[in-house]
């Protein structure tokens, strides 16, 4: 069948017209991008929900949130939990939607991986996490990556500068080892928000799933970190410490489960809070408060009847 040549330029009018429509549609009105808001996991451990938004003025929440982990064993008899501590940790942030950026062990680990400067590569490794864990031997003033080797591989204070890379991605480091935050680490904090652990000796434990636990609940990280203590240690007189940048950081949460302080100023003023493990009187309440203001030099801190601290000293870094 022929169609009539009236009606076959009719027909390719309009299609040209519809064509140039449907162009000019596009060109007038491009396509939204929707903004897509992903919810943080919900954990009911405590009984409350949590969500992912960050309140007004604080720190963003990044879209990856990043966690690494160092531990080391090698047939370390004093060491029977590290692996399950550390891998504890990371694996438990990871089913509640964190991402592992490394999981460094007894063949991995090296001192210059939490090291800054000339030799070290810590930009590469915790610097590029939000928070990092480390399950080992450590000392007030140095963290022992493998104390059985010649040269030992040890890390100290002095060659650690925590926070001040990549736009200040790391936020917090737990130290899950004997006496590292005693004195000398609070001098390696160059913008991380908050270093957690021990200022005596500390149990083996598998310490980092209920540390997570109580984290993806919506604790604090320093509620977190001496809930986890006072749970896990069976060993007498222990003690906790935490430093901080100023005092807001102990109102810290986990990215997505919880307010996150922008990041502070770097000064020579660092606070600390102290928790009494397993002593007499038993522990009543988490220390709680702005926390105490110390100096360069050596700081102590002295318990209450109801476990809350008092810290002795203050002022800049010399």
């Amino acid at each position: 069948m022929e169609i009539n040549n009236g009606y076959r330029g009719r027909f390719k009018a309009i299609i040209t017209f519809s064509i140039v429509l449907a162009l000019v549609t596009l060109l007038m009105f491009p396509a939204v991008n929707a903004a897509v808001k992903i919810p943080a996991p919900n954990n009911d451990l405590f009984g409350d929900s949590i969500t992912s938004e960050n309140e007004e003025n604080g720190a963003p929440v990044p879209l990856i949130r990043k966690v690494g982990i160092y531990w080391w064993v090698r047939g370390d008899e004093s060491l029977l939990y590290t692996q399950e501590d550390a891998e504890g940790f990371m694996n438990t942030l990871v089913e509640n939607g964190w991402s592992s950026e490394f999981n460094l062990n007894d063949e991995t680990l090296f001192g210059y991986q939490l090291e800054d400067g000339l030799f070290g590569k810590d930009q590469d490794y915790l610097e590029q996490t939000h928070i990092a864990y480390y399950a080992g031997h450590g000392g007030p003033s140095v963290l022992m990556i493998n104390p059985h080797t010649t040269p030992k591989d040890m890390v100290y204070y002095y060659e650690c500068s925590w926070g001040d890379e990549n736009d200040r991605t790391n936020k917090w480091i737990a130290l899950q080892t004997c006496l590292a935050t005693n004195n000398y680490f609070k001098r390696a904090m160059k913008g991380t928000h908050l270093i957690l652990g021990w200022t005596t000796w500390c149990d083996d434990a598998p310490f980092g799933a209920t540390f997570a636990d109580y984290l993806i609940s919506g604790r604090t990280l320093k509620e977190a970190w001496f809930l986890t203590g006072v749970e896990h240690s069976v060993t007498r007189h222990l003690e906790m410490r935490i430093f901080g940048e100023n005092t807001d950081m102990g109102n810290d949460h986990l990215f997505g489960f919880g307010y996150v302080n922008p990041d502070p100023p770097v000064d020579n003023i660092i606070t600390f809070w102290d928790c009494p493990v397993n002593c007499y009187p038993p522990l009543i309440d988490i220390p709680d408060g702005p926390g105490q203001s110390i100096n360069g030099q050596s700081s102590s801190s002295q318990s209450t009847p109801s476990g809350q601290t008092t810290g002795m000293g203050g002022g800049a870094f010399e």
